[in-house]
């Protein structure tokens, strides 16, 4: 009917952007004869049950989500449809919409079916970016924004999911997106599955016939994912995660044969000296609930982000205030620092996420014994799954234990309440974890330590060896050709930094292993370093000297052993040689200092 035409003309926007044929909606506004000459072949449409191909192209165009948008995924896209298309579908929308109120039902007509799955099915989009304009695209998937009908058919299909809801007794949940509702609409039941869920999961984990490790390696990967997500979806309280994290941390402990005092800080640290591959449920379900509040809150909606959210800004935003801190003997500068204020949307995310999983830290700095670890001066160390399965069961266990002082020393012992007497019954001195590693005089007299010293300055030895075999030019080796297109910048490579052998072929080393090692004769001395290697023509040398101390104190072996030979190294400048002196230091659970990454960055 004309009256229709009209009435869909006359809701339209003058100002309204036209599509491909470049007709606005002001043309048949202002036009009477256009309108009644569109309402024809509008007709001519309906009767034919054929939509024209024009009126399913359509123009996209980018506009940005927000300021200063420069990535794909800070813009949305809109799409210009042409006017006619559009008027005739709102008609089309209208009637169906006037249909489906008075009879309260779905049935739709074939011709009216035909004519809308023929202009859905041969919708065509090209794009334009600045002067460029991509080629005609079919659209496969989804529907075109500004498509009239397409809200009345969503219309549609979400009233049949609620009827079909509503036919279901109230006694059988019913599941939408992953999640059940009951008839109390409540998550209480849900949260009761979930515990069985997790202590059926444990215990068909500890009753396979796998060593324990694997057992952690299932837990990691096969029972915690299933269950991040039930987390997501539920209600479910702090204290019931906590539970059940105590639950699958009594099991851990058990399976990596560590004793039930081991601390979670442990099990599940990120910074911790050795990081293990597993993660706590408590942190997963804090940085996933983190995760969502992100979502939600930087979406249009208003919410209010929860407290984990904003103690973690306002830690993330205190840093910034404090600026860039020197951490240990590394300068500053030598660790790369993410400033809040300086990050996008996606880093502030990620820096947010991190820093809720960070909060095991501050508890670890409180701890006396497990958390001395936080002390110590050396690099931190993080096992793959690959590391744990080459350890034997006993030497993993070990080497936990020893990191988290829980070991049966006699200081242990005594504290436990197993013994009475806290002192080493080889001599009058408390018989700690320390004493009995690093400090005990009759290991020492008996060359235990030497013997574990000797260990590590063979691997050391080797490493080097096959470094000084390396062939060395003289000169600077060049890289392929990199042609630069017309218009674009040439790509700066950082120039590589040269290590001390580079120039020199004839390197010589002597190592403190097996004999008595002798200085090269460039000066007379009676210091024995455990490494020495020299270059006659290139007239440069370096010596390196191996400490294995206890790790707290890795910084006060190498004062203690630079100014012990800095004199050494005087004396040969002073012949004319390049000197360099190199204290390492490896502590005695096998963990680096910076100083061995600074003389394998130098060599």
């Amino acid at each position: 009917m004309l009256g229709e035409v009209k009435e869909a003309v006359k809701k339209t926007r003058a100002a309204s952007a036209p599509g491909p044929n470049a007709i606005p909606y002001k043309v048949y506004k202002m036009c009477p004869l256009l309108l009644r000459r569109l309402w024809r072949l509008l007709e001519v449409v309906w009767r034919k049950g054929y939509v024209p191909e024009a009126w399913k192209e359509a123009e996209g165009i980018f506009t940005p989500k927000e300021r200063n948008s420069k990535t794909v995924n800070q813009f949305r896209t809109i799409s210009l449809l042409n006017v006619q298309g559009k008027i005739f579908f709102a008609i089309l929308a209208r009637r169906l919409t006037s249909f489906l109120t008075a009879f309260r039902h779905y049935h739709v007509d074939g011709h009216i079916q035909k004519i809308i799955t023929s202009y859905l099915d041969g919708i065509r989009l090209r794009f334009t970016v600045g002067d460029q304009l991509t080629r005609w695209q079919r659209l496969k998937k989804g529907i075109v924004t500004g498509c009239t009908v397409s809200v009345v058919l969503l219309i549609m299909g979400m009233n049949l999911l609620i009827n079909a809801a509503q036919r279901e007794t109230l006694t059988r949940p019913i599941k939408c997106l992953g999640k059940l509702f009951d008839a109390s609409l409540q998550d209480r039941d849900n949260v009761k599955k979930l515990e069985e869920q997790v202590e059926e999961g444990l215990k068909k984990i500890d009753r396979c016939g796998l060593h324990g490790k694997f057992k952690a390696w299932l837990y990691q990967h096969a029972l915690l994912p299933r269950l991040i997500w039930p987390l997501v979806l539920y209600e479910v309280p702090i204290t019931t995660v906590e539970a059940l994290e105590r639950s699958t941390s009594r099991h851990l402990r058990k399976w990596l044969g560590v004793p039930p005092s081991f601390t979670s800080i442990g099990l599940y640290g990120k910074s911790n000296k050795l990081q293990l591959l597993l993660s706590s449920l408590v942190e997963e379900f804090k940085t996933a609930k983190a995760r969502l509040v992100l979502t939600l809150r930087d979406s249009p909606d208003e919410l209010i982000p929860t407290e984990s959210v904003s103690q973690a800004e306002n830690e993330l935003k205190h840093k910034d205030i404090v600026g860039v801190t020197a951490v240990g003997r590394d300068g500053i500068g030598a660790r790369k620092v993410v400033l809040w204020s300086r990050s996008d949307q996606k880093e502030r995310r990620a820096m947010i996420q991190s820093e809720v999983r960070r909060a095991r830290q501050a508890r670890a700095v409180e701890m006396g014994a497990q958390g001395a670890c936080t002390t110590w001066e050396t690099a931190d160390g993080k096992l793959t799954w690959g590391d744990i399965w080459k350890y034997e069961p006993f030497r993993f266990s070990f080497l936990l234990r020893s990191i988290y002082d829980l070991l049966p020393s006699p200081a242990n012992l005594c504290r436990w309440g197993l013994t009475e007497d806290p002192k080493c019954s080889l001599c009058d001195r408390v018989g700690t974890l320390e004493h009995v590693l690093s400090s005990f005089t009759t290991a020492l007299t008996q060359g235990r330590y030497r013997c574990r010293h000797d260990l590590v300055l063979r691997e050391l030895a080797d490493w080097l060896e096959k470094e000084r075999k390396k062939e060395r030019g003289n000169y600077p080796r060049h890289g392929h050709i990199a042609f630069v297109k017309s218009g674009e910048a040439m790509k700066t490579n950082k120039p590589t930094k040269a290590s001390i052998p580079d120039g020199t072929r004839d390197w010589k080393m002597e190592v403190d292993l097996g004999r008595r090692l002798v200085f090269p004769n460039v000066v007379q001395t009676t210091l024995r370093p455990d490494i020495v290697l020299w270059s006659e023509t290139g007239k440069k040398l370096f010596t390196i000297e191996l400490t294995v101390p206890w790790e707290a104190r890795c910084e006060e072996a190498y004062e203690r052993k630079k100014a012990k030979y800095t004199e050494l190294m005087d004396l040969c400048k002073q012949q004319g040689w390049r000197t360099w002196i190199f204290p390492v230091e490896v502590g005695v659970r096998g963990f680096c200092s910076q100083s061995v990454h600074r003389l394998m960055t130098a060599v």
